[in-house]
Parts: C-alpha cells; structure tokens; sequence
C-alpha cells in the first residue's frame, strides 16, 4: 500500500457545489483523492469527477500562464478560440491590467447593471479561496454595484487570501 507523503485539502474545481477534497501526494504526484465525512458540503461523498478526473494536472496542454487573445472581439461579435495559436502567453501583471480595463470599458459602455455577475463571482471567490462560508459583508461594497466598489471587495477578498495563504495565492 502506498503511503502519502503528504494529504492537502483543497476544493472541487468542477462544480459550484464546493466538495471538500484531499489530495493523497506521494514524491510530488497526486495518486489518489478522497474526502472527509466530517466535511459539511459532501460529507465524504464525491461524484465521479470529483473523485477520479485529477488527471487533468497532468496533461501536456495544460494552460499554466494567463492568455489572451490575439485578435481582440467585437461586443455581440464572439467567436470560439480553440486553438492555441489564437492566444498569447502574457505576464501575471498584464493579465490583471487587461481584465481591470476590459471591466472599466463594459461598465462605461453598459453600465453597472453589466456588473452584477461580478456579486456572484465575489461569492465564489469567498468559498474557493478562503474556503469559508463567513462572507464580508458585501452590502458595504457594493452598495450601487459600482465598479469602485466591486474592486474594493475583491481587493478586500484577496488581501485575505493572500494573508492566509501566502504561497498559495502568489502572482509571482
């Protein structure tokens, strides 16, 4: 029987559900996943992806480093991109510039109603990286869903994140 080097709780990356999971890891590879009863989203239960789809790391095509696209899309105009030639390998930094300018443009051009997805993604990146259901009171932030007051509660979110989680949560 092989015995772990190591066992790392981590989240299900599948579903919103949020299914406890423990990465069994002997010399660096994860050779089995289980989860605890004790775990109060799936009591040691996991579904078939959740208990046997960790191959996926493995896999030689894994996208490791942010992308963006080559030919930027049209509003209403979009296309699939699935090969890889039609993205481009950027720095951490460049990513994040993209993404915050791409969300100042869709506010500005649609508004904050375009940004209330951005509630639900606040959420989940509540229960997936500080892996609690204590959310911050999301009432001081988003008061009129602006895009000031989105960034300030992700901002407040990661700060957490990268307090408890230092290694874990690095762009670097």
């Amino acid at each position: 029987m092989i015995t772990a080097d190591r066992v790392v709780p981590t989240t299900c990356p599948y579903c919103g559900v949020g299914c406890n999971l423990q990465l069994h890891i002997k010399d660096d590879y994860i050779y089995k996943v289980t989860s605890p009863f004790e775990a109060t989203v799936n009591h040691g239960n996991l579904c078939v992806k959740g208990r046997f789809g960790y191959d996926f790391i493995y896999n030689k095509d894994r996208v490791t480093t942010p992308l963006i696209r080559r030919k930027a899309q049209a509003p209403g105009a979009r296309t699939q991109a699935f090969d890889r030639d039609q993205w481009r390998e950027v720095s951490w930094d460049e990513a994040l510039d993209y993404f915050t300018d791409r969300l100042v443009e869709i506010y500005r051009r649609d508004g904050a109603d375009a940004m209330r997805w951005l509630r639900y993604f606040l959420v989940l990146l509540t229960l997936v990286v500080l892996q609690t259901t204590v959310f911050p009171d999301l009432r001081v932030y988003l008061p009129g869903c602006g895009l000031a007051a989105l960034g300030a509660a992700l901002l407040h979110i990661l700060s957490h994140a990268a307090v408890l989680f230092p290694r874990r949560y690095s762009c670097r």
